[in-house]
């Protein structure tokens, strides 16, 4: 038997047309177009919507300028501790130099006037005395050992 013989047979499909929706919505609304802006007005319910809206918009914009002016007041507070009467002083940042400078200096002349001691030091020790007399070794001969 062929292959295509054993596939079952699919059978065709009827088609049925779809019923239309009756309770579909309109492509466009009756009234005026709300796009742009536009607002549609129906009455008082629209007008206690309108005022809800502006006092919203309003309760936000007094909490962020209060939030504003908190971070504000906070900043220019921080500002004052941060620049204060000795900021910009020549005279301080010049002082400060100066004690590093002598420190330095101090610190230089400390270590030179140890490195003289030391020196002293070794060069006492290293001294020959004039009575000392070099000792002279044998003689040794080329291809023996001493014993």
């Amino acid at each position: 038997m062929p292959r295509h013989a054993l596939k079952k047979a699919k059978a065709p499909r009827s088609r049925k047309p779809r019923a239309k929706v009756s309770h579909a919505l309109p492509l466009r609304p009756a009234g005026p177009s709300v796009a742009h802006g536009h607002s549609l007005h129906l009455g008082e319910v629209s007008l206690k919507k309108n005022q809800a809206d502006k006092n919203q918009r309003l309760i936000m914009w007094l909490g962020i300028s209060l939030l504003m002016v908190v971070i504000v007041g906070a900043w220019i507070m921080n500002l004052s501790q941060v620049i204060g009467p000795d900021t910009f002083s020549t005279k301080t940042e010049a002082r400060q130099d100066a004690e590093d400078l002598k420190a330095l200096r101090d610190d230089l002349q400390n270590a030179f006037s140890e490195v003289k001691d030391d020196l002293k030091q070794f060069e006492a020790l290293t001294q020959t005395s004039p009575s000392a007399t070099p000792s002279v070794s044998p003689t040794v001969l080329p291809n023996t050992l001493p014993n």
